[in-house]
């Protein structure tokens, strides 16, 4: 469809959501696939369609705002390369200062997850929690259950990192009553949950994220769950205790 429209211009005028949606759509193959140097190319090109008469309008600005922004966050952040994300961080929350309620919830909520992703890759635990508690506030129980499942887990990491166990054990508990009610899980949930258990508990933790590392790098031979570690790489937080690296550096070095 882009090829077919790129060919005949008149279409993007005609048709630019379309036009749009089937390079998000493009986009966001090319970064599951990590292919991160044709992204980056396909970002720049989203990029100039700004300033395309076909989309000067608020609604497919901002699109363009969100997708680009949004792919640059998770190349980056999935790349390992956080250093590189923290500034687009930066110009994604000026943005929204900008266009205020404009943006969607939805959006929203995206944004924040994927900043306390890229934070605690960095090992700065206390600006990712800050945007862990901007997402859970917006307490829409409807809207991304996906992201709504693996924040509460972000959660956990969150409380065990900045050493509030009586609260991280409160929660804990709570997601085991949660898991009950909860028609499909990952395995990778359940494990994260149980893991956290015995850490709150011990006195011995290298042991415990010993265990775990072989445990979730065997986990990760199944194909159905290894889509849990396009929400979080469960595998590299383990690795970065045992080893002592930072989670991003360690998904880079792969």
């Amino acid at each position: 469809m882009i090829e077919l429209m790129d060919a005949n211009p008149f279409l993007i005028n005609e048709y630019p959501k379309r036009y749009l949606s089937a390079t998000n759509n493009f986009l966001s193959v090319e970064i599951e696939k990590t292919n991160y140097a044709t992204a980056e190319k396909l970002i720049q090109k989203f990029i100039q369609l700004k300033n395309h008469p076909a989309f000067n309008t608020t609604d497919l600005q901002l699109k363009i705002f969100t997708s680009t922004t949004n792919a640059q966050l998770l190349i980056y952040t999935d790349g390992g390369r956080t250093d590189k994300a923290i500034p687009v961080v930066k110009y994604i929350n000026e943005q929204i200062e900008l266009y205020k309620d404009k943006i969607n919830k939805e959006e929203l909520l995206i944004f924040y997850y994927n900043f306390a992703n890229l934070y605690i890759y960095a090992g700065n635990y206390a600006e990712a929690s800050k945007y862990l508690n901007l997402l859970m506030s917006e307490n829409d129980t409807h809207l991304r259950l996906d992201l709504q499942c693996f924040s509460r887990l972000q959660n956990i990491i969150l409380h065990y990192e900045l050493n509030k166990i009586p609260q991280l054990k409160y929660i804990i508990k709570t997601a085991k009553e949660n898991k009950k009610n909860q028609k499909h899980q990952f395995k990778v949930e359940k494990m994260v949950i149980d893991m956290f258990e015995e850490l709150a508990e011990s006195d011995s933790p290298m042991i415990i994220w010993e265990h775990y590392r072989k445990d979730f790098k065997e986990v990760m031979q199944d194909p159905y769950e290894k889509i849990a570690n396009y929400y979080f790489d469960f595998l590299a937080y383990t690795e970065s205790k045992v080893t002592g690296k930072k989670i991003g550096d360690i998904i880079f070095e792969k």
